[in-house]
């Protein structure tokens, strides 16, 4: 019988590739840590709308984006005290909790990048699959949107790795590169089950 052809799940080999990346960014780390200390320091307080979303120890680096998005949006109320959000506590406290943020503000714009790659890269590949012309449209998709060194590196990997996927392809053949829909309908599954074995 025939060989199947294999293809590694874009969404893990990405999460991968910037679990490598992270490891060894030192800001991350710092980051990570002054992130498990502020949900207990904001909680109960009149900050707790300020409060990070739940940092995922397992599959972290597939779910890293609320945390980023977080982080972005703290970023931007910390240099507009102006904002609506921001009237009902006062600046000092604000600093005071959350202004270490300031310190990370390059290194979050540079991790909203990357993050901006993958979920651009997952939607074009869940949308369009694995075809003949993928490398070019991918191109297209994703212009723009690598600003730094490391989402540059993010899109080089796929790239590469499009690329030597498509030429396993014949001219008409279009393949779905996703594992979502499977995922769905095992937690759909799931949900129907409950506690029948």
């Amino acid at each position: 019988g025939k060989t199947p052809r294999v293809f590694r799940d874009p969404k893990h080999f990405l999460a991968n590739r910037l679990e490598a990346m992270l490891k060894k960014d030192r800001d991350y780390e710092a980051f990570s840590k002054r992130l498990g200390q502020v949900r207990s320091a904001l909680q109960q307080t009149e900050l707790a709308h300020f409060t990070p979303p739940p940092f995922k120890t397992k599959a972290r680096f597939m779910n890293l984006q609320p945390t980023i998005r977080w982080a972005a949006r703290v970023l931007w109320h910390l240099n507009h005290p102006d904002s609506a959000t921001c009237r009902s506590v006062s600046r000092q406290r604000l600093e005071e909790k959350l202004g270490w943020l300031h310190d990370f503000a390059d290194s979050i714009a540079r991790w909203q990048a990357c993050q901006d790659v993958i979920s651009a890269t997952l939607t074009f590949l869940n949308q369009r699959g694995l075809f003949r012309g993928v490398v070019a449209a991918y191109r297209k998709v994703i212009a723009g949107l690598a600003t730094d060194a490391a989402s540059q590196h993010l899109v080089s990997a796929m790239t590469t790795l499009l690329r030597d996927y498509s030429r396993t392809l014949r001219p008409c053949e279009c393949v779905p590169l996703s594992t979502e829909i499977l995922e769905s309908g095992f937690a759909l599954y799931k949900q129907l089950e409950q506690q029948h074995s």
